[in-house]
């Protein structure tokens, strides 16, 4: 059965002292009618055959399992998927919390909060590169990722940044990209458009931040990944800005993988620390 939609009675407080008496009466009403409400409804071990669009349904976990356990769930139409009500037991999955009947995929995440972090990278020795890995783009449909770079080695290094699809494999062919953007430097701004992956150029003895968003569009086959980067530098005389967006060459099925790698081997110096978003 659907869970009945829970209506408010009319406040009629004069006080403060009335209008929390009755704040208080009406959450216990709530909490009184999800407990009814579960003690009544039919537990369900297979998805309902025609759901309605808003309807809610206890799903026993097991047999039926939306996402995120025993629990409910209500239905939409539109994604035609049902997502948790919050009302639910059992662990969360940390990602998609989805149960799709007509086969659409690509659905954000109700897990994937905008800002939330999902992994911190702080490095303790120098490295080459910097890797997230267990992604999945085509569920959570963009990243944002911060890295706060330190390079106390004496020389510059170009910083590239690589995809794997759900192969797992990364792509670390510079031609495989595109890349069109400008750099600011001394008050003027330099267009260029190439064929890499290179992010920008980490200078001898600096620090900075690299940002980057990283998205996909759909074609109603595969994925078109998006990365759009800038990289801020203190190169001594002044303050130099890169902006850039780089795509594949072709279309992918996923973004499972982030790699940052430096064409010198550990610039990523001690201390440096990368952190991945949902944005």
């Amino acid at each position: 059965m659907a869970l009945e939609r829970y209506t408010p009675e009319n406040p009629n407080a004069l006080t403060l002292e009335d209008l929390a008496a009755y704040v208080e009466r009406e959450l216990q009403r709530v909490s009184n009618a999800f407990v009814q409400a579960e003690e009544e409804a039919d537990e369900l071990h297979v998805p309902p055959a025609r759901p309605q669009n808003g309807g809610r349904y206890l799903a026993d976990g097991t047999d039926w399992n939306p996402g995120e356990g025993r629990g409910w769930y209500w239905y939409d139409s539109v994604l035609e998927a049902f997502f948790p009500l919050g009302h639910h037991s059992g662990e969360q999955t940390g990602r998609a919390s989805l149960s799709i009947l007509g086969g659409l995929t690509g659905i954000p995440s109700f897990n994937a909060v905008p800002g939330d972090l999902i992994e911190r990278k702080i490095l303790t020795s120098a490295a080459t590169s910097i890797e997230f890995t267990g992604l999945d783009i085509v569920v959570d449909r963009s990243y944002r990722l911060e890295v706060d770079f330190v390079n106390d080695t004496g020389g510059s290094s170009l910083l590239s940044v690589y995809l794997a699809p759900n192969s797992g494999t990364v792509d670390t062919t510079d031609t495989n990209y595109y890349k069109t953007g400008f750099v600011i430097s001394a008050g003027v701004s330099t267009p260029f458009t190439t064929n890499d992956s290179f992010v920008g150029n980490i200078l001898a003895n600096e620090a900075g931040r690299i940002s980057a968003t990283f998205n996909v569009s759909y074609d109603g086959t595969d994925y078109r990944p998006v990365i759009h980067s800038t990289i801020t530098r203190n190169t001594g005389s002044n303050v130099e800005f890169q902006d850039q967006t780089i795509t594949k060459t072709v279309d992918i099925d996923n973004i499972t993988k982030i790699r940052l790698v430096t064409a010198v081997a550990n610039v990523f110096a001690a201390g440096t620390q990368a952190r991945l978003y949902y944005n």
